[in-house]
């Protein structure tokens, strides 16, 4: 113990420990508990300086002592965080062991280790595939395997997995792979319509994560949208939006719920509209009526909407301009962001309102009129926009100068 205590000691002080782990090491073949736990920690303690140890930590996993068994796996993670061998000799443990506890502590351990876990792969999946096997465990596999990116073996349990038991916890490891899970797309869809609304929920998700890649699940998203469960509607909008553009078949769906008497749908739609640009354009009227709303949250959002659908959304321009006299500042702020974006470049009756708020008494009102100017590309602007450069707020004379060089870039 005395040995353990100064390799501590040392470890905290940062002085030097060549030497020191293989000494610590050596403990570890001691017939007592207490003293192979202290070593354990120990070695965890000094982290890559004690690689050469390791051959030795794993032989722990197995300890006929079930207290002693918790500890290696925790302590490797830190010792050979990048170890493909290391990996493989837990995985060999995690098959052999019986002790669950021991199992769910190697398996937290390979999740940290990520990719470089990779070759635990099957062992890993024998244990979420294992019916019998305690839920906790299962979960944990899951989250071992959303660290493995498009590994074969990950995506073929997850798929495996999520079309016999639509399990929650499988599609939850799905969405954290992202596009790389790509590979599950069918059963992941397949989940879309089961009788569970945390299923289909999740599985929406997951759709979203995987971005462009789920272009196929369009039509069960768009399905789900008419949904009148908040929960499946706003899953359903969210993975659409993430999609984005590919995702252009739901835009008539979430246009219409514009209309909704439910705010939070109509806040969802709008949410997920504003990922599609210029494909979002057919929804400008709902938008513009939007506009007209007395829910501050709902106007904000819809300017948001028809700023990143840009110039296609021109109509909307004499709309947008009403908001610059709006009683909520962000309103006021976000309106003069959409006007810049939706009119069309160079149009001088925009330019002149414009310019005519670089004299507003709020900074913010002040810098986003130059952004906006900038955006709009006048050169009429750049005489008022060279006086804004003298204004007394930093972030005024950076974003009229900004705007300036946009300007002159075009002409």
């Amino acid at each position: 113990m005395i040995v353990i205590a100064a390799a501590e000691a040392l470890r905290n002080l940062n002085a030097p420990t060549e030497g020191l782990a293989e000494l610590v090491a050596a403990k570890l073949a001691v017939d007592n508990a207490t003293v192979k736990e202290a070593a354990l920690v120990a070695l965890a303690q000094f982290g890559r300086a004690g690689y050469a140890a390791a051959p030795a930590v794993v032989q722990r996993l197995n300890d006929p002592n079930e207290t002693v068994q918790l500890a290696p796996a925790a302590a490797l993670k830190d010792m050979a965080p990048a170890d493909a061998a290391i990996a493989q000799a837990m995985a060999v443990s995690l098959a052999d062991n019986k002790n669950s506890s021991t199992r769910l502590a190697i398996l937290t351990a390979l999740a940290e280790m990520g990719l470089s876990a990779q070759a635990s792969g099957t062992a890993v999946a024998a244990v979420i595939e294992n019916a019998d096997a305690a839920q906790d465990l299962r979960i944990a596999g899951f989250a071992v395997l959303a660290k493995f990116g498009a590994d074969p073996t990950a995506l073929a349990c997850l798929g495996r997995v999520i079309t016999e038991k639509k399990n929650s916890a499988s599609l939850r490891a799905v969405a954290l792979l992202g596009p790389s899970a790509a590979g599950c797309l069918e059963p992941t869809r397949a989940s879309l319509a089961d009788s569970s609304p945390i299923v289909s929920v999740t599985a929406a998700s997951a759709l979203g994560e995987m971005a462009a890649a789920a272009k196929p699940a369009v039509p069960d998203l768009v399905r789900m949208l008419r949904s009148r469960d908040l929960s499946v509607y706003k899953a359903a909008a969210t993975a659409v939006g993430r999609i984005g553009p590919d995702a252009r078949d739901a835009v008539p769906v979430l246009a219409a719920d514009l209309s909704d008497r439910s705010a939070e749908i109509r806040l969802a739609a709008l949410a997920a509209l504003a990922n599609f640009g210029s494909e979002a354009k057919s929804a400008v009227p709902h938008l513009t009526r939007v506009l007209k709303n007395d829910d501050t949250a709902l106007r904000r959002n819809a300017l948001v909407v028809l700023a990143e659908i840009g110039p296609a959304a021109a109509a909307s321009t004499v709309e947008v301009q009403s908001l610059l006299r709006d009683r909520d500042p962000e309103t006021r702020r976000l309106a003069i962001y959409a006007l810049g974006n939706v009119a069309p470049a160079g149009d001088a009756a925009v330019a002149a309102v414009l310019i005519g708020l670089l004299k507003d008494p709020a900074t913010e009102i002040r810098a986003e009129a130059c952004a906006g100017l900038g955006r709009l590309r006048s050169g009429t602007a750049l005489a008022p926009l060279k006086e804004a450069a003298g204004d007394r707020s930093r972030i005024v004379r950076d974003a009229a100068e900004a705007a300036s060089l946009l300007i002159l870039r075009k002409e």
